[in-house]
Formats: C-alpha cells, structure tokens, sequence
C-alpha cells in the first residue's frame, strides 16, 4: 500500500509569502539545520499564540529563514492549534539533506497527533505528508471472538492478528463472555487514527522512514491492548509502508 504526495492536503505543493517571523507570533520550537540543500545552515521556526493560563496554542505557523539569503518563508500548517507543538529535521526522501517534520497533540483522549513532512525541490517546499489523511487510509475491524480472544483486520492488507485475553481477569472477562466463553452479544474494539509519529533509519543508509502508532482499545480507550504500529518510506513519488504490524500490551 502507499499513496503519493500529490494526494495529500490542498495545502500539498504550495508555500507562503515572506515574512518575519514576529508577525506570527511568539517562538515555540525551532531547529537548525541545511532545509534548502545548498549546503548551508537554515534555521526552523515554529510560532503561535499561547492561550492564558493554558498550555493550548493557536496560530501555529513555520517559518524558514534561508541561511544564505536570511529571507524568511512562511507556511501555513493544515491544523494551526494543539499541545506541544515541534520541529524536527531528518532527510525523508535520500535528498542528502534535511526535510521538516513539524508535529502537534490533539490533546484528546486518543492521544493523535498532527504531524506534517515538508521537503525543499524546485525552489519551493512540497507538503509530502500529512497524518490525518494516513489515519483516513489505515482502517481496521477489531472484534472479541468466542474463547477469550481478540482479532485485529487491517482493512488495508486484509491481514489479521489474533491474541489471547483470557488473562484480563473475571470481572472484565464477564462484560463479554459466557461461562462457556461463547459472546454474550457481538462487540467489537477500535483502532484510533495517529497517535504517535517517529523518524527512524531502519537500514542505517541516512534515509529516515515514519513510523505511525494506532491505538487499539477494546471497550473504551483506557482498555488498552496495544498499538498497531507501520513503518512508511518514500519511494520517490508516494509513501510505501514497509511493515506492519500488532505490538501488544504485556499481562
């Protein structure tokens, strides 16, 4: 499975006017890093307004300050409010340099996560990727089956995965099941969208992937069985998810 770039947000393919920075509000996180490829240090600028007495921000905007010109670009974000908004600089696409990762909480129950990729080409920064439109794509069936277990359908690979939860003790077991371990009635779980983004260099080659979290709960979110967990490389014209699978909750 994988989907390209140009699927993306309509903010995909677009950047802003330049700006200063200070027009968009207070400094929230910045990194510093070559964004632009030319060899020389960019610095990173995420800014916003922060709300009083509230850790929630709104307006939050990225800016680049070239390194060589020392103009500013700006870019608009497809969700500009959250929690703990932040940058982070990895080469996704074996540019040889740095693309942009901007991440922000939801600050819901679910614990999602906005997070966007930018990448420099042709003299302007492409919107390469955007969380929310993942989760669109991975869909999931969780369902208890008869004998104290749990299956977990990953609509995009019609792949299953089957785990035993009988050791989730008496008293919950009893919401679901029968003496005999047959289902009282059909009751399915869920799979929450993003939940966690993370860079990593699987191959130690310099080209970073994504690897998303999902949530998986069976009868509200605190009933926690794990996470289903893909990993996404950019082949050069979309997103390629290079693995997937259950990561599981010890009991």
């Amino acid at each position: 499975m994988g989907f390209k770039a140009g699927d993306l947000h309509p903010y995909a393919n677009t950047f802003g006017n330049f700006r200063s920075a200070a027009a968009v509000g207070k400094v929230l996180d910045q990194a510093s890093g070559d964004v632009t490829g030319d060899g020389i240090p960019d610095k990173i600028l995420l800014t916003g307004t922060r709300t009083e007495n509230s850790p929630f921000v709104q307006n939050i905007t990225l800016t680049i300050r070239d390194g060589g010109s020392g103009r500013e670009q700006v870019i608009q974000l497809p969700e500009p409010s959250g929690y703990n908004p932040r940058v982070l600089l990895a080469d996704f696409t074996g540019s040889g340099y740095k693309d942009i990762l901007v991440q922000i909480d939801s600050g819901g129950s679910g614990a999602i996560t906005y997070d966007d990729v930018y990448h420099y080409q042709n003299g302007k920064f492409r919107h390469l990727f955007n969380s929310e439109q993942l989760s669109e794509r991975l869909k999931y069936n969780v369902d208890f089956l008869p004998g104290y277990k749990l299956r977990v359908t990953a609509l995009n690979t019609r792949q299953t995965y089957t785990i035993d939860i009988s050791g989730r003790g008496k008293e919950y077991l009893d919401q679901i099941y029968k003496p005999d371990g047959s289902l009282i009635k059909p009751v399915q779980g869920f799979v929450d969208p993003i939940s966690g983004l993370y860079p990593v260099d699987p191959d130690g080659d310099g080209q970073y992937s994504l690897m998303a979290f999902q949530g998986v709960s069976g009868l509200y979110h605190a009933d926690r069985y794990g996470y289903m967990v893909s990993i996404w490389t950019w082949n050069g014209s979309g997103w390629a998810m290079q693995d997937q699978w259950f990561a599981i909750n010890g009991m």
